[in-house]
């Protein structure tokens, strides 16, 4: 995809400032500077118009399948979209070739300089699903949706951690989860608990391993070249 001469326009996008075509010359991605109006079966979407500010990410407006059907669309503010599984606010829209929703995203900030994890964590929302795994309460980096519109996956918001309820038990389960088309749990990443109180019982002495070579900071240069050797 590269940008060229854009002879295939799908829709009248007002505003192009750049874009990159598909190789037959169709609009493939473009930015834009003046406000479009996007009806979809979810709502009517406004496509990112105004200059990125300290949160914003510098993406395109609006992307194109092939077909000349809307791919992706990050959206100039906060919008309320009808999802499958009720109303979700999103900054980020991405769709399958045949129209249907493919990706919600409540929250697009650009992690970084002036704009941390945590300040972009306070704005997220929490959500409410019954599942095949139960009813679960999370913050949500995102959802993905079949065509069909079942949940293909639900990624969670970093250090968010939940109950998945499974055939072989409960577990605790971090980043997302991931379902069949028929709604069932296809897999997920079982989180470690951190212990909240307890003890270590050892007989004689105690030692343990880094995982990465690292000195010890209140030793001198000899006293860590000596260590490992005092120790074995």
């Amino acid at each position: 995809m590269t940008a060229g001469v854009l002879r295939n326009v799908p829709r009248k996008i007002k505003g192009i400032t750049s874009f990159t075509t598909w190789p037959d010359g169709g609009l493939h991605e473009c930015r834009v500077d003046k406000e479009n109006r996007i009806e979809t079966p979810f709502g009517i979407f406004i496509p990112r118009y105004s200059r990125p500010d300290m949160r914003t990410k510098e993406l395109k407006s609006i992307g194109f399948h092939k077909n000349g059907r809307v791919a992706s669309i990050c959206l100039e503010k906060q919008t309320l979209v009808k999802t499958p599984v009720g109303i979700i606010e999103a900054e980020l829209l991405t769709f399958h070739e045949d129209g249907s929703l493919n990706s919600v995203f409540p929250l697009n900030g650009q992690i970084g300089f002036g704009w941390s994890e945590e300040d972009e964590g306070k704005l997220a929302p929490r959500h409410i699903f019954t599942l095949a795994v139960g009813t679960i309460t999370v913050k949500l980096n995102g959802i993905r949706f079949y065509p069909g519109g079942s949940i293909r996956s639900l990624i969670f918001w970093p250090g968010e951690i939940i109950t998945a309820k499974t055939p072989a038990g409960d577990f605790p389960a971090r980043i997302g989860l991931r379902f069949y088309e028929d709604g069932s749990l296809e897999s997920f990443e079982p989180a470690l608990l951190r212990p909240q109180e307890g003890c270590v019982k050892t007989e004689g002495k105690a030692s343990f391993v880094f995982q990465e070579s690292r000195l010890l900071p209140w030793y001198t240069v000899l006293e860590n070249v000596i260590l490992p050797i005092e120790r074995t």
